[in-house]
């Protein structure tokens, strides 16, 4: 029998299962590398065999096929071979001079001749033929696999980066709703301003025509007297009366500043007296803008938690009020010094932190003075002077406890 033939295929070429030791090493050098940081490359699809105990023909397929496409590898694995590796493993994977030669030998080497019938012969021919095609049925399923196993991976990646997207959509419309609340005080600020303008050009106005009026009896009082030699004391008179509306109507006007007015209370429904999470309810969907003493309102109520966790939680509840009714929220907060003060937000409600020395009282009652007392505004806090200072400013006022429990309804 001829032992070279009973080591290759019907192509001439060598068997996979006499190439086993080689085939093997290769697994054995993926398990290693991977451990390394970075990973060097290898074959990806080699990672399936990883953790199977015996290769099977069609994975000694697989194998040796990925092995003959990347040459560079092949020859990683055969450097980081022991010195005693098998024989067959060294010459296949090395391919030094005249490596066919001696690959042959030592496979026929492993053979053991036997007589057999040519019959017998045959069947074991037919035998191997079949054999080799379930090989190949198998490799081309092991394949298949790993394709589909690729496509899984690309689809979870791709699902990811949905996610990723819709992370960063969420964070644009909450900066898109900071905006918008900025552009509302922005035009408040601006109306109040024109209103301001258009009653000073007012005031100048009749300035002006109440010094053209004093002119004009003036010099008539003058023309008089040449033309009819009037009396000088009523001349004197008359120049005097018309000085003295002058100066009354420049009293009057006075410099030319923005009237007083002074801003009134949202009016409060007789059928909710007495019931003070209603009356919160109602001031806080009313359109006005909302004043909130920020630790006032969770040293009372969520004493329990450290103070980053009472701000995370305000800011949190807040938001999900103003989601639920386009609230015009602004929290205050004590102290510019804290981590995280000076952060760009992408909140959906204002957040102020007093500067160093300023306490965040003194914060929400320059807030009141600073929007237009065309603006309805509600202040939270339990603290009686602030109470005091801004319901004599026109604010409505809402208790802590009332509050928290529309955050928590």
């Amino acid at each position: 029998m001829d032992t070279v033939g009973a080591a290759t295929g019907a192509d001439g070429v060598v068997d996979e299962s006499d190439l086993r030791p080689a085939l093997e090493a290769a697994i054995h050098h993926v398990r290693t590398i991977r451990r390394q940081r970075p990973v060097p490359p290898y074959p990806t699809r080699l990672r399936t065999l990883l953790d199977r105990r015996h290769l099977s023909r069609a994975d000694l397929r697989m194998v040796r096929r990925e092995l003959d496409r990347d040459d560079v590898f092949r020859q990683s694995v055969g450097a980081a071979l022991d010195t005693d590796a098998h024989p067959i493993a060294r010459l296949w994977l090395v391919r030094p001079d005249g490596w066919e030669t001696e690959l042959a030998a030592e496979i026929a080497s492993r053979h053991v001749v036997s007589d057999e019938s040519e019959g017998a012969a045959a069947e074991r021919r037919r035998r191997d033929a079949a054999e080799r095609r379930a090989d190949r049925a198998e490799a081309d399923l092991a394949a298949l696999t790993g394709d589909v196993s690729a496509i899984s991976a690309e689809r979870d990646e791709l699902v990811q980066q949905v996610a990723d997207l819709n992370g960063q959509l969420d964070e644009l419309r909450s900066e898109v709703a900071s905006l918008r609340t900025a552009m509302r005080h922005s035009e408040d600020r601006r109306a109040a301003a024109q209103q301001r303008e258009q009653r000073a050009t007012e005031a100048l106005a009749a300035e002006r025509d109440a010094r053209h009026g004093a002119e004009q009896v003036r010099d008539s009082a003058l023309v008089d007297r040449a033309a009819t030699d009037v009396d000088r004391r009523e001349l004197d008179d008359a120049v005097r009366r018309a000085h003295e509306a002058t100066t009354a109507l420049r009293a009057l006007v006075g410099p030319v500043d923005t009237p007083t007015v002074t801003r009134a209370p949202l009016a409060m429904p007789g059928r909710l007296t007495g019931r003070g999470a209603e009356q919160a309810e109602h001031l806080l969907r009313a359109g006005a803008t909302v004043l909130v003493d920020a630790y006032n309102v969770t040293l009372t109520h969520r004493g329990d938690l450290t103070l980053e966790q009472q701000r995370d939680w305000l800011v949190q509840r807040c938001e999900q009020l103003t989601s639920r009714w386009a609230t015009d929220l602004i929290v205050v907060f004590d102290g510019d010094a804290v981590p995280g003060a000076h952060t760009a937000g992408r909140r959906r409600i204002a957040v102020l932190w007093s500067p160093a020395g300023v306490d965040a009282d003194d914060v929400i009652r320059d807030e009141v003075a600073r929007l237009p007392v065309s603006r309805a505004v509600v202040v939270v806090t339990d603290d009686r002077a602030v109470r005091d200072d801004v319901r004599a400013m026109g604010c409505n006022l809402i208790d802590t406890a009332s509050f928290v429990s529309v955050l928590d309804g």
